[in-house]
Parts: structure tokens; sequence; C-alpha cells
């Protein structure tokens, strides 16, 4: 079920901004141990991932290290997008079958590695869509900007590790995530509505729709 937020939430960077939530967060199952707690084969960066203008501009500051001299930083083909930090972004490309921001020795993103031993938070370098896997602000049918379970995990035709295995949800593994892009007031709306805390409001219009969560 996605229900309709009583305000928007944009993110620290303006966009995405969330103004539904689609109730399956809760209740779609995800390791407790988190994606590399499985053994996917990181095969989620088989297609590239999903890179935003703003994450683009601060790695090209560490253009120079060794882990990020061999990328090619013009061939990043961007496209607008609402759904990403800057409202602009773009697959990346891939090498050897997988991103071009993977680890190649090891398991792993690249960037989070890079951010370790930096001492850097991974979410001010990392993308957006990979910090906040496995949810992400989409379009579900008609409604749009509807914080939901990613996409690999919304559908059939994925057959990955981190789909099949539970112990824990997609809302759990990423609420730390969620609530650094999008603040505490979400973090307590989404929390109450896990607690199946929801209440309704019928037959009028609450802030452009006819049923919100208050």
């Amino acid at each position: 079920m996605v229900l309709k937020l009583s305000q928007p939430f944009p993110s620290r960077y303006g966009l995405p901004v969330v103004i539904n939530v689609d109730t399956d967060i809760f209740t779609t199952p995800y390791p407790s141990a988190g994606c590399i707690g499985t053994d996917c084969r990181d095969r989620c960066c088989s297609g590239g991932a999903i890179m935003d203008i703003v994450a683009f501009e601060k790695l090209k500051n560490f253009r120079e290290s060794e882990r990020f001299k061999d990328i090619k930083w013009d061939d990043f083909a961007f496209e607008k997008d609402p759904c990403y930090p800057g409202g602009i972004g773009c697959y990346t490309p891939i090498m050897n079958g997988m991103c071009v921001f993977k680890n190649r020795e090891t398991r792993g993103c690249g960037i989070h590695s890079f951010c370790l031993e930096r001492g850097i938070d991974y979410r001010e370098l990392k993308f957006f869509a990979c910090c906040i896997f496995p949810v992400e602000v989409n379009r579900i049918g008609e409604k749009t900007n509807v914080l939901t379970a990613g996409y690999e995990l919304r559908n059939e035709g994925f057959d990955i590790a981190c789909k099949t295995e539970g112990g824990s949800t997609v809302y759990e593994s990423a609420r730390d995530d969620i609530r650094y892009y999008f603040g505490d007031v979400l973090i307590d709306i989404l929390d109450d509505m896990k607690n199946r805390r929801i209440a309704y409001t019928f037959g009028r219009k609450y802030n452009g729709g006819s049923r919100a969560y208050l």
C-alpha cells in the first residue's frame, strides 16, 4: 500500500523528495548482515550503478588518487532525473562486467572502501542510490516520489541473494541512511508506520490527497 505523507520531505540536497511511502518496505525481507553478508558476488553492480551529479562532482576532487586515476571522467552521460541529488543522474560505465567503481580484487564498492581508508563518511562520496539501497525513491504506478523497496527486490525478474535471505527488512537495513538524507522527522513517521500506528483522513482532502498519513 502506498500512503501519502502529510508533508513532503526533501533530501539534504533538495532532491529527491519523499512524498509517498510504500508500506511494503516494512515487510520486504533483507539479510540482517546486509548486502556484504550475502554470497551474491556484487550482482547488482553488474549493470552499472546510478551516479548522481552531487557525488560525481565530489569524487572528481579525488581523481588523482591511485584508486580513481584510471576512471574516464568524460564517459558519464548524465540525464535529468528528480529521483537523485542534483536532479541529474546516469549509469556508470562497465568495466569487466561490473561498475567501473567496484573493487577489483575484493567484494564491494571501491568508493566505499576508499572512504573507509580515508576516514570519510561513505555517504559523502558514494552515490545516493547505492547508499540508500535496499530502498529507493521512485515511481510506483501513478504515484511519484515514493520511498519503496529497491527495483531489484520488487520485481520477479531478478534472482539475487539478498532477495531470498531474511532476518531483517529493507526499512531496518536502510533506516540510518534514510535518516542521514531525509532527517529525524521522517524517521519518526516511518517508525510509527512500522509499528502499525497508522491514521487516515477519509472523505476530505488533506494536503492535496484524500488519504494521508498524519
